[in-house]
């Protein structure tokens, strides 16, 4: 057997002398579509590289924003007779609720028995409630002074750890804590002094009420052998406010010091935001800041009052891999009116404080315009 050897062929494209068409293997990609992919790939990075640099220099507070509101209470046990609706407006010194209190007829001698008694249980439970607070008094002051003793102390080592961050052997850590500690110091004292207030308002207004009860005694006495009584409190609004909330309605029966109806008035709103123990260099009167609401408006604004006393920081503006630690509150005012849909009460926002050197702050920007109008 002859083994044959074949020549192989000379082209590709021609098979035993007939030409063969391929079609093209390969295709032409727009440029575009790898730019494309390249900015898909590096999308995320990028964003990662947005937050951190974002977050190191935009750094932002918690906050809401606050519109004063007031708790309308019953003041005496009947019926409500007239509620104003939801969402009404009340001018000044307008009724927005009336209660009335039906009484049952009694004999004439039997009210004056009951008032009696009545007075007599009345005087009795005053002189203890007012032996309660001279001693709850007491108390307070001895606090009152134990903390002012540690605020001392406090002020001295704050001005000791400023002397040794001068010289280089504290920390600006260690500097903050002192200040923290000063400032809870303030806050106790006052607390203390709240308190020690409020019990002297409530010794004098349980004085007044023991005046009120004895004068209203007589005067029920005096009606009751006349002829029955039915009682009429008709509750005003304080400043001009609207009926945000109600909670009775017309024929319901309510309790003296239940709450009634929410009334919010027309003041303008602020906003409270917190500062962690890493921020008190902006707890100060006058610093800028911006408001920046969740639908990305902003409202410049500056720190109005910092009040005396540290807050948690609510639990729903605290993220998961943070603590709800304490915070100094600061009261912010806007410099421009809030938008309508911006007015509302706990509305949650982002308060950013502004660095002098910031080429965009409020500062740098009030310097330029001076700066041009001077120039023209």
């Amino acid at each position: 057997m002859k083994i044959q050897f074949n020549a192989p062929p000379a082209s590709a494209e021609v098979s035993n002398g007939i030409p063969v068409k391929y079609d093209n293997v390969k295709r032409t990609v727009p440029r575009w579509r790898w730019y494309l992919v390249l900015g898909i790939v590096l999308l995320i990075p990028l964003y990662f590289v947005y937050k951190a640099v974002s977050s190191t220099l935009l750094r932002a507070s918690p906050g809401m924003v606050v519109v004063d509101q007031v708790v309308v209470r019953a003041p005496i046990t009947g019926q409500v007779e007239q509620v104003a609706q939801e969402g009404q407006t009340a001018e000044q010194g307008a009724r927005v609720l009336r209660v009335v209190q039906k009484q049952v007829p009694t004999p004439a001698a039997g009210a004056v028995q009951a008032a009696g008694a009545a007075a007599s249980s009345a005087d009795h439970t005053y002189a203890m409630q007012r032996q309660d607070l001279q001693g709850q008094q007491k108390a307070l002051q001895s606090s009152l002074q134990a903390a002012q003793g540690r605020l001392s102390l406090m002020q001295d080592r704050v001005r000791q750890m400023d002397e040794l961050f001068r010289q280089g052997a504290a920390t600006r850590q260690e500097v903050d804590g002192a200040r923290l500690q000063m400032l809870q110091a303030q806050a106790e004292i006052g607390r203390t002094q709240r308190e020690i207030l409020a019990a002297s308002q409530q010794q004098s207004a349980l004085y007044l009420q023991a005046a009120k009860d004895a004068a209203a005694t007589r005067q029920a006495v005096g009606l009751a052998q006349a002829s029955n009584i039915t009682p009429v409190a008709d509750l005003m609004a304080p400043v001009p406010s609207q009926v945000v909330r109600s909670f009775v309605k017309a024929g319901e029966w309510v309790v003296a010091g239940d709450e009634l109806m929410v009334l919010q008035t027309r003041k303008a709103p602020w906003v409270q935001a917190y500062l962690t123990p890493q921020s008190l260099k902006y707890a100060r009167k006058g610093q800028k800041a911006t408001l920046v609401f969740l639908d990305g408006q902003k409202v410049p604004a500056e720190v109005d009052e910092v009040f005396s006393e540290t807050q948690r920081i609510p639990a729903e503006r605290v993220g998961p891999m943070e603590s709800q630690s304490a915070a100094v509150v600061v009261k912010l005012r806007p410099l421009q009116a809030l938008p309508a849909e911006h007015r509302v009460n706990r509305l949650p926002i982002d308060v950013r404080f502004e660095e002098s050197w910031w080429p965009w702050s409020q500062d740098t920007r009030l310097a330029d315009t001076a700066g041009n109008a001077k120039a023209g």
